[in-house]
């Protein structure tokens, strides 16, 4: 299990990837820190052993920085960064098409991205229909489904939102 940044004891963010051997029970730092210290990011297995991580709040503001972390090798790598600067955002990787869909987050609630690690660009797409954070997301096949999380009052419900024809339901 690999932990990109977090919180410390000392009230900020840190940089370090921790990475947690269920099998030992024991923890270890990575030896190679991210480039900046960040908490509230997303964490998305990709496709093969690459972990796409993206935005995050370095204390002083919400950070569009974009890594993959290669599992095996240890390598990260700095990609293309996000257009949209947040934290607490959602994400899932879809696995039919390749894409990381990155949803909502503190400060931009409604906004839906996707990111191509292949090709290293990002799109921004059809705005939420509700304003959300800290929520649910999957994605399978056509559809993207943002369910529950809000900033300010709790959501119970979800919407799902359509890859080919980039809108919601």
């Amino acid at each position: 299990i690999y932990v990109f940044g977090g919180y410390s004891a000392l009230a900020a963010g840190t940089n370090q990837v921790q990475i947690y051997d269920t099998i030992a029970d024991t923890w270890s730092v990575h030896a190679t820190p991210l480039t900046v210290p960040i908490w509230g990011a997303l964490a998305v297995h990709g496709s093969g052993n690459d972990v796409i991580v993206t935005g995050g709040y370095d204390g002083l503001a919400s950070v569009t920085t974009t890594y993959t972390f290669n599992v095996l090798s240890g390598l990260i790598t700095p990609k293309a960064p996000a257009p949209t600067p947040r934290y607490l955002l959602s994400g899932a990787y879809n696995n039919s098409n390749g894409t990381v869909y990155v949803v909502a987050g503190y400060g931009s609630g409604t906004v839906m991205t996707s990111f191509h690690p292949v090709s290293n660009t990002w799109t921004t797409l059809a705005s939420l229909p509700v304003d959300r954070a800290g929520c649910g997301v999957v994605a399978v096949g056509n559809n993207v489904v943002v369910y529950y999380g809000n900033w300010t009052v709790y959501s119970n419900n979800g919407d799902k939102y359509s890859v080919s024809a980039n809108t919601w339901a």
